[in-house]
C-alpha cells in the first residue's frame, strides 16, 4: 500500500506531462482541412468607392497554378477573379491583391474613417468572405495580419504546469523515502521492513515540565490593557517507553526507546 503511493504518481507524472504537451500542440495548429494555399492580408475599403483584397502565398501554393477567387457577402458573390505566382514570385513570398467597386449603398458605410492621424482604411475582413476554388476543391481563405501580435500563451503554461506536477512528484518521492528509511530493517537494510509488536512503559519518573503561560492584564473596569508571556514549571511525569519490532523481510527482531511527558 505504502509503495503505492511512489508509483502511482511515477506512472501519472508523465502521462500528465504528456497530456498537458498534446493539448498545446493541438491548440495551436490550424482548424482548417486541408493544407492553406494562401492568406488574406487585408480586405480594406481603399478609397470609399473601391475595396482591396491582398493575399499572401503560403508554402502549399503550387507555382503557375491559376487559383479562382470570389468575394462573397453572405450568400451574394461580389467579385471574382483569379491569382498565380510564379516560382521565383513564391519563393518571395510575394503578396499580390485586385480591386472592385463598392455599390452605391456601401459607399457611406465603407467612408474611410477619420482619426487623429487623418483618414485611415477601414478593415473589412469580417464583412467578406473570400474563397478560393481548384479543379477539386475550395477554400475559405483566413485574415492574417500582415504583422500579427499575438502571443501563444501555451509556451508560458507548459513549463509552469510541467514544473508544478515535477514539484508535487519530488515531494512524494522525498516523503516514500524519508518514511522508507524510517521502517528500515537494521539487519537486512530493506526499507518497509518494520512491524510493530507492541510497546511497554519501562520507568516512569516524576518531574517537571515547562510551560508557557499568558497573563492578561486589565483595568478597573475589566477592559484589557496587556498581555505578560512567561514560564512556568508544573509537575509531570516522564515515561521511557520500549517499542519492539520485527522485520517481515528476514524475521529480525529489535526494540527502540522513546520519551514521553505529561502533566499530572
Amino acid at each position: 500500500m505504502r509503495k503505492a503511493k511512489l508509483i502511482i504518481p511515477t506512472l501519472l507524472f508523465p502521462i500528465l506531462l504528456l497530456l498537458v504537451v498534446m493539448a498545446a500542440v493541438y491548440s495551436s495548429e490550424p482548424k482548417s482541412m486541408g493544407p492553406i494555399i494562401m492568406t488574406q492580408i487585408a480586405c480594406l475599403a481603399e478609397s470609399s468607392d473601391k475595396i482591396t483584397v491582398v493575399l499572401e502565398p503560403t508554402s502549399e501554393a503550387i507555382a503557375d497554378e491559376i487559383y479562382n477567387l470570389e468575394v462573397k457577402k453572405g450568400d451574394i458573390i461580389r467579385a471574382t477573379s483569379s491569382v498565380s505566382w510564379t516560382q521565383k514570385e513564391l519563393q518571395a513570398r510575394q503578396a499580390k491583391g485586385f480591386r472592385f467597386p463598392t455599390t452605391p449603398a456601401e459607399f457611406q458605410f465603407y467612408a474611410m474613417d477619420r482619426n487623429q492621424m487623418g483618414y485611415v482604411w477601414k478593415n473589412l475582413s469580417k464583412e467578406f468572405t473570400v474563397v478560393t476554388y481548384t479543379e477539386t476543391s475550395s477554400q475559405i481563405i483566413e485574415y492574417v495580419p500582415a504583422a500579427p501580435s499575438s502571443f501563444n500563451w501555451w509556451f508560458v503554461w507548459i513549463p509552469l504546469v510541467g514544473i508544478v506536477l515535477f514539484v508535487v512528484y519530488l515531494r512524494i518521492l522525498v516523503s516514500y523515502r524519508k518514511e522508507g528509511i524510517a521502517t528500515r530493517c537494521p539487519k537486512c537494510n530493506k526499507w518497509w521492513a518494520r512491524v510493530d509488536d507492541g510497546s511497554k512503559v519501562i520507568e516512569e519518573k516524576g518531574g517537571y515540565v515547562t510551560v508557557p503561560v499568558t497573563d492578561i492584564h486589565r483595568d478597573s473596569k475589566g477592559q484589557v490593557t496587556g498581555t505578560t508571556e512567561r514560564n512556568i514549571q508544573r509537575h509531570a511525569i516522564h515515561s521511557t517507553i520500549k517499542h519492539s519490532y520485527h522485520c517481515k523481510f528476514c524475521g529480525h527482531k529489535w526494540t527502540g526507546i522513546s520519551y514521553h511527558s505529561a502533566e499530572r
